[in-house]
Formats: C-alpha cells, structure tokens, sequence
C-alpha cells in the first residue's frame, strides 16, 4: 500500500511477530493458544465398574498378611564336598601356573634358541659366506626334506612298518 496505512500494518504485523518470537506473549508460541493448558474434562473416562484404588498402596483383594518365604539355611558341607573342592582348586591352580611357566619358557627360548644356533654355524663354516651358505642349505634339506619322506613311507599302504601306527593313525 501506498502511503503509512501500508506500513503501519507492517509494523504491527512486526511488533507481533517480535513480541511471539521473544517469549514475551504466550510463552513462545506463535499462536494465540496455550497447548499446556487443557481442562480437567477432556481426559478419558474412567470406567464405572472398577473399584476405587486404595491410597495407601495396599491391595484390596489381599485379606491376610503376606506371605514370605522361609529363610534359606545353608547346610555344612560334607566332607567329599570339602575334598572335591581342594581338588579343583589345586588343578585350577596347576593348570594357571602351568600355562605362565610356558609362556615365560617360549619367550626365553625365543630369544636363545637363534642365537645359539647362529653363534654354533657361525663356529662350523669359520666366518665364511659361501661355506654357510652351503651349511645352511645342507642342514635345511636334511632337517626338513628327509623326515617328510619318512613321514610319507610310514603313511604309505605299500611300507608296512611296525612303528606305522606310532607315526600317524589311519
């Protein structure tokens, strides 16, 4: 519009927009009602046929006092009871130490057992490359090679050998 009439009504539409968005009317909300405020009545009915509930938190279909339960008595053990149970924790015990004494073994060999083994091929070929190559190669054949041959024989239907059994089971 043309004129203040126009802006007037742009500034009131404003005010109102401000005083709705500041909180300072309707606590927010941007329309003229209130959702928290509802009446009393417009909640579901209550049906007619179920007894009042009581105030104080008893039951009213609970004529006498409640019932507990008997106190739970712990009988003493008996004495196979005693010794079964000094049986599993010996073993519990056994087996715990058992399993840190193989670990603290592996760790240790672990870092024995190479050096060992390089300072003793290191004594045999004397410092040199070539006669360790050739070492190395020899003991890798002899070490591995052959008692996979072996292993085969004694797996094989044509070797009957009377350990066969001991090596691997058919």
């Amino acid at each position: 519009m043309v004129g203040g009439v126009g802006n007037a009504a742009a500034g009131r539409v404003r005010d109102w927009w401000q005083r709705g968005r500041d909180g300072d009317e309707n606590d927010g909300h941007r329309s003229g009602c209130d959702d928290r405020v509802v009446s009393e009545s417009t909640g579901p009915a209550e049906p007619t046929t179920t007894p009042p509930k009581p105030r104080d938190g008893a039951d009213p279909m609970e004529t006498g006092p409640k019932a507990t339960k008997p106190a739970k008595v712990k009988r003493p053990q008996t004495p196979e009871q005693l010794e079964r149970r000094g049986a599993v924790i010996r073993f519990t015990v056994f087996v715990v130490v058992g399993a840190l004494l193989t670990v603290l073994l592996y760790f240790a060999l672990s870092a024995l057992i190479p050096r060992w083994w390089s300072q003793a091929v290191a004594r045999q070929v004397g410092g040199r490359i070539s006669a360790g190559v050739v070492i190395g190669l020899l003991y890798g054949f002899v070490f591995t090679f052959l008692p996979l041959i072996v292993l085969a024989q004694a797996r094989h239907r044509a070797f009957r050998w009377p350990a066969r059994g001991l090596a691997l089971p058919c």
